[in-house]
C-alpha cells in the first residue's frame, strides 16, 4: 500500500516537478520555489488526507 501511495504521489506531482525544473533551468527561481511550496506540497497533502481517511 505504501508503494502504491508513493507512486500515486509521484504521478500527481510529475507535472509540477517538470515545471519547477524548467523554471530553474531558465533562471526563474521565484516561480520554481512558489510551485514547489504551493502545488507540490498541496498534492501530497491531499493524498495524505485520503490515506488517513480511508485507512
Amino acid at each position: 500500500m505504501l508503494v502504491g501511495t508513493l507512486l500515486l504521489a509521484g504521478a500527481t506531482s510529475l507535472p509540477e516537478v517538470t515545471t519547477s525544473l524548467s523554471a530553474v533551468l531558465i533562471g526563474n527561481n521565484d516561480n520554481a520555489i512558489g510551485n514547489v511550496l504551493g502545488s507540490n506540497l498541496f498534492n501530497v497533502f491531499i493524498l495524505a488526507c485520503f490515506d488517513a481517511v480511508y485507512r
